[in-house]
C-alpha cells in the first residue's frame, strides 16, 4: 500500500532519481512471474500500473517476460502508462526515453502503439530539442506510419504543421511524414520548406 505512485516514479525519474524500492519491486515480479505467470499478472491495476512505470525508468537490458506479456495482454494498461512517462520526459527535455524505438519496430507492441501514439505525438512540443527529434519523434512518426489510420494520421499532420510556432528542424519530420502518406500534397511544401539548406536536407 506504500508503494510510490505513478506521478511519484515518474517524477523521480525526469529529476535523474529513483526510489529504492524499485529494483526489489522488479526482482519480485520477476520471481513471481516465473513461479504463477497467471497470478503475477492478475495483481491489483494499482500494482501492476506501478511495475509498468518502475520497468520504464529502469529500461536496461531486455524487457522482462512479464513486462512483454501485459503489453500483449494488457496494452491499455501499458499504453496508459507509457503515455505518462513518455510526455513528461519528453517536455522536460530528456534524450533518451523507453519505448519510442519498441513502438516503431515491435509488433509485440502494436496495440500499445496504436492507443499510445496519438497522444505521444499530440503531445509532442512543437520546439523540441534538436536530439529528441531523431531520438523520440523520427520513431514515433514511423510508428504512426505503421500502425496508425492514414486519415487521422494526416489530420494530425495538417494539425501540427498550422502551428506557426513549430521549429524548422521538427518541421521536416512532420512534413516528410506528409509525403509519405499524401505525396501529391506535400511534395512542393517540403521542397520548399528545405530550399537549399542543407541541415534541413540532412534531416
Amino acid at each position: 500500500n506504500d508503494l510510490p505512485t505513478v506521478t511519484e516514479i515518474v517524477d523521480l525519474e525526469v529529476k535523474g532519481r529513483m526510489n529504492f524500492i524499485r529494483r526489489p519491486c522488479l526482482v519480485g515480479m520477476d520471481e513471481r512471474y516465473q513461479t504463477d505467470p497467471s497470478g503475477a499478472l492478475r495483481q491489483d491495476d494499482a500494482v501492476l500500473i506501478r511495475l509498468v512505470a518502475f520497468r520504464l525508468t529502469h529500461d536496461i537490458g531486455n524487457a522482462p517476460q512479464w513486462f512483454i506479456a501485459l503489453v500483449r495482454e494488457r496494452p491499455a494498461l501499458v499504453a496508459e502508462i507509457l503515455v505518462t512517462y513518455a510526455l513528461a520526459m519528453i517536455r522536460a527535455g530528456k534524450e533518451h526515453i523507453a519505448g519510442p524505438y519498441s513502438l516503431a519496430d515491435d509488433d509485440a507492441y502494436a496495440e500499445v502503439a496504436r492507443t499510445a501514439l496519438p497522444a505521444l505525438l499530440d503531445g509532442f512540443p512543437v520546439r523540441a530539442r534538436k536530439k529528441q527529434l531523431g531520438y523520440t519523434l523520427d520513431p514515433l512518426l514511423k510508428g504512426a506510419l505503421r500502425y496508425l489510420d492514414r486519415k487521422v494520421l494526416a489530420s494530425m499532420i495538417e494539425r501540427k504543421l498550422g502551428q506557426s510556432s513549430m521549429d524548422p528542424a521538427q518541421r521536416v519530420y512532420w512534413l516528410g511524414c506528409g509525403l509519405m502518406i499524401a505525396p501529391n500534397d506535400y511534395e512542393i511544401p517540403l521542397a520548399g520548406h528545405i530550399g537549399k539548406s542543407e541541415v534541413r536536407k540532412r534531416y
